[in-house]
């Protein structure tokens, strides 16, 4: 059996821009932690969930891949909790490329820090328009000279 490769939504974002289509929007720092409490809980059934479907999951993840939404915005000790129960329930191999989808600006010291920590590896920069006059409309809220300086 080969080896996962293990994507996560995280579907929070500091605002909705108005072009966007993916299952996000803003909420509250609440919403997150019961956001990240269910996602260590589904990965920790899920084991029996496939099981249950007559598949078997291989406990071997060459990648891990966090999409969304914004999941720069989660806090360190959510990323922390995150990587705790991958960790319990799957092995994540030694030259796995982890990877965080990350909006300019929107990264704090300490979630890099524990990403770092955690084996993180690549970062994907989003940014959709540069130009302040094109942003307004999409209600995009990233300033170009942020991606600049990211």
């Amino acid at each position: 059996m080969g080896s996962l490769g293990v994507y996560i939504s995280v579907p929070f974002c500091k605002a909705k821009c108005t072009f966007c289509n993916f299952a996000s929007d803003a909420f509250g720092s609440d919403r997150m932690q019961r956001y990240t409490d269910r996602l260590c809980q589904e990965m920790q059934d899920s084991q029996e969930r496939a099981a249950a479907l007559g598949v078997s999951l291989s406990s071997s993840v060459d990648s891990i891949y966090f999409g969304g939404g914004t999941p720069s915005l989660l806090e360190s000790q959510q990323m922390q909790q995150i990587f705790t129960q991958l960790r319990a329930r799957f092995q994540i191999e030694p030259n796995a490329e982890i990877t965080l989808e990350c909006a300019p600006g929107q990264l704090s010291d300490a979630t890099l820090e524990e990403l770092l920590r955690q084996g993180m590896n690549r970062i994907s920069f989003g940014c959709s328009r540069l130009s302040m006059p094109s942003r307004q409309p999409s209600g995009v809220c990233i300033r170009g000279s942020s991606v600049w300086q990211s």
